[in-house]
C-alpha cells in the first residue's frame, strides 16, 4: 500500500511550472461566432462570462496527465487546474490508485467527509463540496489534509514558487478523470479592452504578463493573450 501512496503522491506533483505556454498554431478552420474582445465595446460582465471556465495549455499533456490550465471564475479569481486520466479511479463504490483498489477497511466516507489512511497514516482528508451524498465517492471535494495535502503544499513551495501555508485545493472525482485545482493562486480585472493578470502566474512561468494592461481576445475555441512587446500565451478552451 506504500506503493500506492507514493504512485498518488509523485503523479500528484506534475505540476503546471514545467509547461510550457509558448505560441500555438492559428486556429484550424473555426467558424465559431465567438466574440472577441480586443478593441470592441463589450461590457466587462459579459467578457467575464466569456471567460469564466477551463482553458488548457496546448500540448501540456504527458504520461498520466491529460492537461494543465487556467481556470477562470466570474468573480475576478482564478486558478490553475490538472487533469489526470488514470491516476486515480473512482466509481460509485469504488476507488482505486494506479489501478489497483483501495480497500473499504481504508476508507471513512459518510457523505461529505471522505478519509482515506493506510494504518496510522492519513492519505487524503477531503470534504465535499456541494452537499452530501452518500450514494457515490463521484463528486467535487475540497482537499484539507494527509499525505498528498502535504507533498503538494512543498511541491507549490519548491517547483512553483507559491508560498500558501493552507492553499484552497480542490478534487474532482469524474467517471473518467480526475481534477486538481489550486485554487485562488491568480486574479484578474477586466477594464475595457484590457486585461490585468495578478496572483502567481509570473511567478509559474515567468512571463512578463504580469500585473500590466494585456489585450486579450476570445476568437472560436482560442484565447490568446498579448504583450505590449508582441508575446502571446495561447490557450484552448477545454471540455471537462
Amino acid at each position: 500500500m506504500k506503493r500506492l501512496i507514493c504512485i498518488m503522491l509523485c503523479c500528484a506533483m506534475m505540476t503546471a511550472a514545467s509547461v510550457s505556454c509558448g505560441d500555438d498554431s492559428k486556429d484550424s478552420g473555426s467558424d465559431s461566432k465567438a466574440p472577441g474582445y480586443m478593441n470592441n465595446d463589450d461590457d466587462d460582465e459579459e467578457a467575464a462570462q466569456q471567460l469564466a471556465g477551463y482553458w488548457e495549455i496546448p500540448d501540456s499533456s504527458s504520461e498520466g496527465l491529460e492537461s494543465v490550465g487556467l481556470m477562470f471564475n466570474e468573480d475576478g479569481t482564478g486558478g490553475i487546474y490538472e487533469v489526470f486520466d488514470d491516476l486515480i479511479e473512482v466509481t460509485d463504490n469504488t476507488f482505486k490508485v494506479g489501478g489497483q483498489k483501495i480497500s473499504k477497511s481504508m476508507i471513512d466516507f459518510d457523505g461529505s467527509k471522505f478519509v482515506i489512511k493506510d494504518g496510522d497514516d492519513l492519505m487524503m482528508d477531503m470534504t465535499r463540496i456541494g452537499g452530501k451524498d452518500d450514494s457515490t465517492y463521484v463528486g467535487k471535494y475540497r482537499l484539507t489534509g494527509g499525505e498528498l495535502y502535504d507533498v503538494i503544499v512543498d511541491g507549490m513551495e519548491t517547483d512553483m514558487n507559491i508560498d500558501d501555508s493552507s492553499p484552497n485545493l480542490t478534487i474532482e472525482f469524474k467517471d473518467n478523470n480526475t481534477i486538481f485545482v489550486f485554487e485562488d493562486v491568480i486574479a484578474y480585472k477586466l477594464t475595457g479592452n484590457n486585461i490585468v493578470l495578478s496572483g502567481q502566474l509570473g511567478k509559474l512561468w515567468g512571463t512578463d504578463m504580469q500585473d500590466k494592461p494585456l489585450k486579450w481576445e476570445i476568437k472560436g475555441s482560442k484565447l490568446t493573450f498579448y504583450t505590449e512587446d508582441g508575446n502571446e500565451m495561447v490557450l484552448k478552451r477545454a471540455d471537462i
